[in-house]
């Protein structure tokens, strides 16, 4: 299964944690590590794609 979709979604979720504006330094946090956890998220989705593609290759 290809995840381009869910990364998608992601991708659209850290564009909105990075639109808004806020001067609350709590809120503040709680958006970076938001933005962490939907990177990583992508950067694993992306890994998972990469390895079914080669595991296909081999086979």
């Amino acid at each position: 299964m290809d995840n381009t979709g869910r990364i998608s979604r992601l991708y659209d979720l850290m564009d909105e944690q990075l639109s808004e504006i806020n001067d609350n330094p709590v809120y503040e946090q709680y958006r970076s590590r938001s933005i962490t956890n939907y990177a990583q998220a992508i950067k694993t989705l992306m890994e998972v794609d990469k390895n079914k593609q080669q595991k296909g290759e081999k086979d």
